[in-house]
This record gives structure tokens, C-alpha cells and sequence, in this order.
């Protein structure tokens, strides 16, 4: 498939063809979803919506132009298989994708919830423990980073995390251990 059309000006036939295509060939590729994820430069396939917002998306913030195999869309690259020795890689990558959609479609149902995550991260995994949820959620945010286009927004610690909530009006407390 062409998908030179990714590089096009947003107002020119050709982008809105192309737009067309992507959005043909995400549905067909799972027809029973009511969401997929949006390429957008703004949700760079980390969040889900309807087929009707990521068109929309597509063209008000562009597509992603690093996004040229559309994996998360259903098409598959028959260079991956070649290139990586790891076997495991499409069923870790489905799983990272799937536990993404899981956190973003939950923290908009019910946004203390990410503050509760936050909070349980901060206790030792048991008691007299050397390490916490907070540096196992550090490393799981330092491995979404590596997935992630280099120019990502992902936090690097608990603390930006917490920043982020601030800004969103999202309040934490911090709890003293005794």
C-alpha cells in the first residue's frame, strides 16, 4: 500500500485519499471495534478512539510520520520476523499495547483511580523489602519510553507523573510509613 500520502499536505486530495484508505484498512482489520488507536502526532497510537475522532484527528494534527508499518492497525511487516531474533516480540508488544488501552480507557472512567496506582506504588513489595512498586512503575515508564517515538511525552519518574496529575487537577496525598 502507497503511503506516501503521509508526507502530503493535510488539505490536498491526495492526504484525504489516503486517510480514507487507512481508516478502510484499520476497520477491516478488526470490524468489531468500536475503538482503535489514533496516529495522530497528538496520540501517537497510545490512545484509542472511534473510527470518526481518529479521521478527524488525522487531519487536524497530522499523522505520525514515523509510523510507516501499521501494526497496530493489523498490517504486518515481514521484515520484523528477520530482523528480530526475539521471537516473543508480537506477543509482548500486543501486551504492552493491550495493558496501554486498559490504563487510558480506565483512568477516563474514573480518574482517581490513577491516583490510587500512584499511592500503592510507593509500598515495598513486602515488608523489609529492598525495592517498591515505585521502582518496578519507573521501570515500566522507562520501557514505554523505549517503544515510544524518541520525541515522546512519557514521564521518567514517579515524580513527573505526579506533576502531570497536578497540572490536570488531579490531587495525590503522601502517605508517612511508621
Amino acid at each position: 500500500m502507497d503511503k506516501s500520502w503521509i508526507l502530503s499536505d493535510r488539505l490536498s486530495h491526495a492526504y484525504e485519499v489516503g486517510v480514507g484508505a487507512f481508516v478502510e484498512f484499520a476497520h477491516s482489520s478488526n470490524p468489531k471495534a468500536n475503538s482503535i488507536q489514533c496516529p495522530c502526532t497528538n496520540c501517537i497510537n497510545v490512545v484509542y478512539h472511534s473510527i470518526e475522532t481518529v479521521r478527524f484527528h488525522l487531519f487536524a494534527a497530522g499523522f505520525e510520520k514515523s509510523y510507516r508499518v501499521w501494526l497496530f492497525h493489523g498490517e504486518r511487516h515481514s521484515n520484523i520476523d528477520s530482523r528480530c531474533s526475539n521471537k516473543s516480540f508480537s506477543s509482548d508488544f500486543e501486551f504492552t499495547r493491550d495493558i496501554l488501552h486498559d490504563a487510558f480507557t480506565h483512568v477516563e472512567k474514573d480518574p482517581n483511580s490513577l491516583k490510587n496506582v500512584l499511592e500503592e506504588c510507593e509500598k515495598p513489595h513486602y515488608e523489609d523489602s529492598k525495592y517498591n512498586s515505585l521502582s518496578s512503575f519507573e521501570l515500566v515508564l522507562a520501557a514505554l519510553r523505549d517503544v515510544l517515538p524518541p520525541d515522546n511525552r512519557m514521564p521518567k519518574s514517579l515524580y513527573e507523573a505526579k506533576n502531570l496529575l497536578k497540572g490536570v487537577d488531579l490531587e495525590y496525598e503522601k502517605n508517612s510509613c511508621k
